[in-house]
């Protein structure tokens, strides 16, 4: 067997390795000479102590100490860290070692630094950690049972800070508060488990937070009121109930609850303070389920309903379930009230009975939304595994039967059940080229999880399925499980035979652990692989990978969110190209889009939405695209002139000036035509210039911008002398959108009915809707307009 992964550049070997303990990673030396050296260039150093093995163990604890010395120092100095975690439950944990290791990893430029650390050990961190210009995460967790920020330091400096957390230890509330000030970045906050001394201090908010979890409620709340994700234990700020402001971006909240009775008035006043939150997550604590009978069964329901629950609720759950009349009567107001709930989670402790009984009471819940969904958590990954299994069941019973039952199950068929013979697997005696398509229709993780523990037949299938689909967004709890996704993509990418071909790539990150040069990498062994289908969806962040643009295979092309910085060095080629969507990409410069779409001479569907360019400054000519059948231009205000366009059957564009096009020339395959008028132009002598260029057009849409200001173009308009011949023959339907009445729009529409003579349909999209009298008299104004097509119909919305 050929050793493949040997061969693979160092860089990618070190960040492979860098997921291991550092005590894992220096196993691999023994593999062989090429791995010997690898593991002194690994970027992450990880060390765990146990407290179980090291417990008075003085030479254990003696031999762990000097090899955390011996990996720490004699690394080159040059040579930067990205992540320090140290973890140590020994009760003979030394500060000095301690505060020895730190320092070194701040003068290696750490930019991970966590700190796990037994509750008896007494030490005070080194200043310098608290003006480090490279810390990006910082974690102390336990082990700090007194103020372990130093005494003199004046003020903190960490500009690159994102995530701090901190838990189990005593820390002066001036202390935080200048922490938090010095850490201007910070989108990510964790104070759980703490004791906080000293007079009160004066906090400042924090206006790139993101998420925030505040376990006994020591940091202001207006510190946090920009965040999108809030876990916070409300019983420790009753006393502020009247105090709590408005979280206008936040979309998800937990409430913890301790060992108090519950207040369901005062979790309405939260939610109230939250207008767009769409997930709610109530932990109800760990007290016994036999004393909450009674427990809130009198809290009387609101007059008004929070706009949080009707407008913008999706997912409610509700954590350690008792039963009790309060829980009962609060899961019954969510559901009754929340428009577009999606589900109600339920998870409970409670027996079968218990559950039986909870289950039922829920069940005869009135529910306000069609789509609601109740479910206990017990049953989660069980519903996942059947759903799983019961779409390969799908597609092989449609196959294998065309949809009828198979011989010997049918109603008439009596006899048969008696003597049925047992069970026949007749879809694993299926060829794998089809059982290969049947599995590419799923998830890759599922493809793997599901069919590879059936029998040894499904094991190795999951290597030839053509089609990869990679989507991050059940890792994004925390690094952790973010790196099981990334350890994933590398595993599946690495495992398959490079002769194996790839049909259709699906990538979809979005947080920010995902970088450019890890896209490069799956990327560009995918367009070696010959892939055909390539979809990718990520961070503006991320750069577009350069090896796209020089594929000769690629034949469908999807892009969102990433940046195109530059182009290839070589020219750009794409012979294959029959399909190219953008959606939400950056072009720094405007002359690389118009090279990317005059490199792809077989380009038939194009679609262009909310498109940014920096640049609009371009010598580029854009070439002509024979095959193009369908453009979408829309929502991105740049300029892309019609010349290239001239063969499309489907045509929506916006239109901010007389776009140039040449009369020589005519849309003769245009059937659909839709503009959208913005920054107040409006030109109809233009529009009529162009439809004489629109031979064949039979649907013709005007979207107009709202708020358009009367102009002399409008009310001295002068119907043109010859009329469009596709408008007079062939126009079966037209529509004018965010109509206003205006003298400009009644000419237009009534030249439209006065010409066109196989004019089916005529529809008014008007903005006046909420006043009745001009409604009726645009309605009036359109009414009495004569109609040389006999079965035109005109409708106003």
């Amino acid at each position: 067997m050929e050793d493949r992964i040997s061969n693979l550049p160092d860089a990618v070997l070190c960040h492979i390795l860098s997921f291991l303990p550092t005590k894992q990673s220096i196993v691999t030396s023994i593999l062989s000479k090429r791995w010997k050296a690898l593991w002194r260039s690994v970027p992450a150093l990880h060390f765990e102590e146990s407290l179980m093995d090291n417990n008075n163990d003085i030479e254990t604890h003696a031999r762990f100490v000097q090899s955390v010395y011996a990996f720490t120092l004699s690394r080159d100095m040059d040579q930067p860290f990205r992540r320090f975690h140290l973890v140590s439950r020994s009760f003979l944990c030394n500060p000095v070692n301690v505060i020895a290791w730190v320092s070194a990893a701040l003068q290696r430029r750490v930019e991970n630094l966590c700190l796990s650390l037994t509750p008896l050990t007494k030490m005070v961190l080194p200043s310098a950690l608290f003006s480090c210009k490279t810390l990006v995460v910082l974690k102390l967790i336990g082990g700090l049972n007194r103020n372990p920020f130093p005494l003199d330091f004046k003020s903190v400096d960490l500009p690159l800070l994102t995530t701090l957390h901190l838990q189990s230890f005593i820390l002066e509330r001036r202390d935080m508060a200048e922490l938090l000030r010095g850490s201007p970045n910070l989108e990510y906050l964790f104070v759980g488990h703490m004791y906080f001394s000293g007079p009160e201090a004066r906090f400042e908010r924090l206006p790139k937070l993101l998420r925030a979890t505040i376990a006994f409620g020591h940091v202001p709340l207006e510190v946090v009121n920009n965040v999108q994700f809030l876990r916070i234990d409300w019983m420790e700020h009753k006393e502020e109930a009247n105090l709590i402001p408005e979280f206008q971006n936040l979309t998800h909240l937990e409430l913890g609850y301790s060992e108090c009775t519950r207040d369901w008035v005062d979790v309405l006043e939260v939610i109230q303070r939250c207008p767009n939150l769409q997930i709610l997550d109530i932990d109800m604590g760990s007290i016994d389920m036999t004393t909450r009978d009674d427990e809130g069964a009198d809290w009387p329901f609101p007059r008004s309903v929070p706009s949080s629950i009707s407008l913008h609720l999706k997912t409610c759950f509700i954590r350690c379930y008792g039963g009790s009349k309060g829980e009962l009567r609060f899961a019954r107001y969510i559901m009754r009230n929340a428009r577009h709930l999606r589900t109600m989670k339920i998870s409970t402790y409670a027996s079968r009975q218990q559950k039986f009984n909870m289950l039922k009471k829920l069940s005869l819940c009135p529910r306000r939304s069609r789509i609601c969904k109740l479910s206990f958590k017990s049953f989660k990954y069980i519903c996942k595994f059947n759903q799983t299994l019961y779409i390969v069941w799908n597609c092989f019973f449609k196959f294998w039967c065309n949809g009828k039952p198979p011989p010997g199950l049918g109603e008439n068929n009596r006899k048969c059940k008696h003597k049925m013979s047992p069970m026949v697997d007749r879809i694993s005696s299926l060829p794998d080229t089809l059982l290969c398509h049947i599995l590419s229709f799923l998830p890759t993780k599922e493809a793997i999880a599901t069919t590879s523990l059936l029998s040894k037949r499904w094991s190795p299938l999951w290597l030839s399925v053509s089609t990869l689909r990679f989507n991050d967004q059940c890792y994004l709890q925390n690094k952790d499980t973010y790196f099981r996704f990334l350890q994933l993509v590398y595993t599946v990418m690495l495992s398959r035979d490079v002769a194996q071909p790839i049909q259709r790539f699906y990538l979809a990150c979005m947080s920010s652990l995902c970088d450019t040069s890890m896209v490069n990498t799956w990327v560009t062994t995918v367009i070696q692989r010959k892939v055909q289908r390539l979809e990718l969806s990520l961070p503006s962040t991320i750069n577009l990978p350069c090896c796209i643009l020089t594929s000769t295979t690629l034949v469908v092309l999807k892009l969102s969110g990433l940046t195109v910085n530059r182009v290839s060095s070589s020219p750009v080629d794409l012979p294959s190209l029959k399909a190219l969507h953008l959606r939400r990409v950056h072009f720094l410069e405007l002359r690389w889009l118009l090279q990317i779409l005059s490199a792809c001479p077989l380009l038939e569907d194009l679609l262009i939405r909310s498109l940014h360019v920096t640049n609009f400054s371009s010598d580029e000519q854009l070439k002509r695209l024979p095959k193009l059948v369908r453009a979408d231009i829309s929502d991105s205000f740049i300029y892309i002139p019609l010349t290239g366009f001239y063969h499309v059957e489907f045509l929506r564009t916006e239109v901010a000036w007389n776009l140039f096009f040449d009369k020589n020339h005519t849309f003769f395959n245009l059937s659909y035509l839709e503009l959208k008028f913005i920054c107040q132009f409006h030109d109809w002598d233009w529009l009529i210039k162009l439809l004489h260029q629109c031979p064949n057009l039979q649907i013709l849409v005007i979207d107009k911008e709202n708020g358009f200001t009367k102009t002399s173009v409008d009310e001295n308009w002068v119907y043109p002398r010859f009329v469009p011949k596709g408008l007079s023959s062939k126009l079966k339907r037209c529509c004018v959108r965010n109509y206003e009445g205006q003298e400009g729009e009644l000419q237009f529409a009534r030249y439209i009915m006065q010409n066109a003579r196989v004019l089916g349909a005529l529809t008014i999209c008007s903005t006046t809707s909420s006043n009745p009298e001009a409604k009726l008299q645009m309605i009036k104004k359109l009414s009495t307009c004569p109609r040389i097509s006999v079965t035109c119909e005109l409708s106003f919305e």
